[in-house]
């Protein structure tokens, strides 16, 4: 945009005689507008920031932070000046300022545990005067970096229970979310973060609904009218083409956890009645689910075939051949299987990273053994092996969480 490009190119020469506040201005302002090419100003500001550092009132090290993390730029120097200065003033910082500057490290994943731990000690007293969006923020920004702090983590969950009315969608997820990453439970939290949702869920964006209803199953916490819910409001979005397979797969994963696996069931079918892949995750957590049987039903089969059919890495390949095998009581689908990944393979002209064709001759070598053994003790051994096999080698046994990170807290 000229009028913007004016505007930053008058100013790089200028920033010396830029204050704080017009220092933390410009950043804040560059940092809301369309316009990219703002390196050269950063720079700028970035210097006479760091010369000027400790003239920053709190809410000049709050916004000036905010406004480097919100344009993903990474200046140590000026990051460590601030957190210096900051350290300095804590005591003086508000709610807002607290959680902004709290929400700008974590967004970097920037490590600072005596910054970290004074926002904390200096928010806990305080709990009663944070706002809605101030909660989210805060609780959120200490989960990226897995930084469990009981009396913060208690603090917000006692302040908040009375405020999620407020909370918007995306506040809500972000709340439960960092809950869910740090795998503390807080119950009467969570049951009033699923009462707040309920009657509001057809506002939630799909992201939204994913990072819901994947914190409240990763810690154990049932809510049977919320899960309708936002399996409702899932197919909703998947057949506006409004939530993508890899969001799909992340609330198939949630919803595969639970005693009850018919809303899973539903959703993976309405997953493929949209012409859309929910990905390894979360067929993984649904094959997970079906593996208390010990020759596998028709409902895993087709589970498997689907998950055959994409592009899997030589070890998730190999198990779920071998699962397949075990449904079929020969070894000809699975080898079929084999065989079509070493086409796509030979197509590619190379080796997926981290496979060889050592392990597809051994998989197909036990294959071979399957179909000449009895189908008592080793086989019915091998059916849930397998099925933890296809699960760990999807990725299946690693949280979603991180990968579904939800988008940074508005400030």
């Amino acid at each position: 945009m000229p009028f913007l490009e004016s505007i930053a190119g008058a100013s790089i020469p200028r920033c010396t005689q830029f204050g704080p506040q017009a220092l933390e201005n410009t950043a804040w302002a560059f940092a809301i507008l369309p316009y990219k090419n703002n390196e050269p100003l950063l720079e700028a500001c970035a210097w006479v920031a760091r010369t000027r550092i400790s003239q920053f009132r709190p809410q000049e090290c709050a916004n000036t932070a905010w406004a480097m993390a919100t344009l993903a730029y990474h200046n140590k120097p000026l990051r460590a000046a601030i957190a210096g200065a900051s350290l300095q003033k804590i005591s003086q910082f508000t709610s807002p300022e607290l959680s902004s500057l709290a929400w700008s490290f974590a967004s970097r994943l920037e490590r600072d545990p005596p910054l970290r731990d004074a926002i904390a000690a200096a928010a806990v007293p305080t709990m009663a005067t944070f706002g809605s969006q101030s909660l989210a923020n805060t609780s959120w920004a200490f989960a990226p970096l897995h930084v469990r702090n009981p009396p913060l983590l208690e603090a917000i969950s006692a302040a908040a229970v009375a405020k999620l009315p407020e909370f918007v969608p995306q506040a809500l997820a972000n709340t439960a979310w960092a809950y869910a990453a740090l795998v503390v439970s807080a119950d009467p939290l969570l049951e009033a973060i699923a009462s707040a949702a309920l009657p509001r869920i057809t506002a939630f964006k799909s992201a939204e609904l994913a990072t819901t209803v994947w914190s409240l199953s990763t810690l154990a916490y049932s809510h049977d009218p919320l899960f309708h819910a936002i399996s409702a409001a899932s197919r909703g979005l998947l057949s506006t083409a409004r939530m993508g397979g890899f969001t799909a797969g992340v609330i198939l994963e949630a919803l595969a956890r639970l005693e009850d696996i018919s809303l899973a069931r539903r959703h993976y079918g309405w997953i493929l009645k949209c012409g859309l892949r929910p990905g390894a995750l979360g067929l993984g957590a649904l094959l997970g689910s079906l593996e208390d049987s010990l020759r596998p039903r028709p409902f895993e089969v087709a589970v498997l075939q689907d998950l055959a059919r994409g592009h899997l890495r030589g070890a998730a390949s190999a198990a779920a051949a071998m699962r397949l095998a075990e449904a079929s009581g020969g070894a000809g689908e699975a080898l079929r299987l084999l065989q079509q990944r070493q086409g796509r393979r030979q197509g590619q002209g190379r080796h997926p990273a981290g496979t060889g064709t050592g392990g597809g001759g051994a998989a197909a070598g036990g294959l071979g053994e399957e179909e000449g053994g009895e189908e008592g003790g080793e086989a019915s051994t091998l059916c849930s092996t397998t099925n933890l096999a296809v699960i760990l080698a999807c990725g299946g046994g690693r949280s979603a969480g991180p990968g579904m990170k939800p988008p940074h807290p508005a400030d």
